[in-house]
């Protein structure tokens, strides 16, 4: 899978200026000739610009995909019926992937229309997209299906369109699919701090969670993502952190949501310290560990120990833009 640095209310993606998308809806196409299928997507970025999650095609900056970059996103759609619910083999098309040009526009990488009878079509789309080994294509029996390996870094999102569109006759505006992806997994941040009698000029070197699952697949008739696989799994992020008085973020990891119980593994200076925290939220509105949730981890190094508490920080949703696909 291709990994690159963002983050975000789990919602999720894409701007340009709002003329475009007007421009984009007022136009009228005859009867008889092929419409162009022109998503918009919105994205929501976290409050604290200086943590990101991942997406596959380059950093995120603002509420903007990145220029000149491939495979943002992938769309399957349906034609007629929305999640049917007992063959799922006839997918109008089939994980469709999007880009953005130079000036930041949005197009499929095969260009898709809407079908010249008129039947709406239903659509579904995530992020970030994988190669054809972790895709499964919908069967008499089963939903389509998304698969990835969890290493912490992937922002796993997820969106649909149920409402139905259709092409139009011609002289009137034809509506198209707004797309608002929301987050599937938490996000664990990570503060080091130096407290009484730890050496001074100490740095960490690898922060790990050990307690987790990393097989993740989503049903992408419903949006439900599901873990498998052994709660003993590693994910992790390495460099070079000082751990002093005034305590900085360091780093972040996406993982499953619903677990609160974090065990964590820091190296530093050499030795291996280990501890366990458990996730609180101090909102009654706010569930901790939940999707779309941010946590701020903060590990006091005391002496040879490390003393743990964690806050709740919620994704902000810091507004929305839109981008024509055509």
């Amino acid at each position: 899978m291709k990994k690159t640095n963002i983050i975000a209310s789990f919602l999720c993606m894409v701007a340009l200026a709002s003329c475009v998308k007007e421009d984009a809806a007022t136009v009228s196409v005859p009867d008889g000739t092929q419409t162009a299928i022109v998503p918009t997507a919105g994205l929501s970025m976290s409050a604290t610009p200086s943590v990101r999650a991942a997406l596959p095609g380059g950093p995120v900056s603002g509420t903007t995909f990145p220029k000149n970059t491939e495979d943002l996103f992938a769309v399957t759609a349906y034609k007629g019926t929305a999640a049917p619910s007992s063959d799922y083999s006839d997918a109008y098309f089939n994980n469709e992937t999007v880009n953005s040009d130079a000036e930041g526009k949005l197009s499929f990488t095969n260009t898709q229309y809407y079908p010249a009878d008129a039947e709406k079509l239903y659509f579904y789309a995530y992020s970030p997209i994988v190669g054809a080994d972790g895709y499964t294509a919908g069967t008499a029996s089963a939903a389509p299906a998304v698969a990835w390996t969890i290493d912490g870094t992937q922002d796993i999102m997820y969106a649909n369109v149920v409402s139905g569109i259709g092409k139009v006759s011609a002289g009137t505006t034809q509506p198209q699919p707004e797309f608002s992806f929301n987050h599937l997994l938490k996000q664990v941040r990570f503060k080091l701090v130096k407290g009484e009698g730890f050496g001074d000029g100490i740095y960490a070197s690898s922060v790990k969670i050990t307690n987790c699952r990393t097989q993740a697949s989503l049903n992408l008739a419903t949006g439900a993502l599901t873990f498998t696989g052994n709660a003993d799994q590693s994910i992790g992020f390495s460099g070079n952190y000082a751990i002093q008085k005034s305590g900085v973020e360091i780093g972040s990891l996406l993982c499953q949501a619903g677990e609160t119980g974090l065990d964590i593994e820091i190296v530093a200076a050499g030795v291996t310290y280990k501890t366990s925290v458990t996730l609180k939220s101090t909102s009654t509105d706010i569930t901790a560990g939940g999707a779309g949730v941010s946590h701020l981890v903060t590990l006091t190094f005391i002496g040879t120990q490390i003393v743990p508490s964690a806050t709740i920080t919620d994704w902000v949703d810091a507004g929305e833009t839109s981008g024509t696909i055509q």
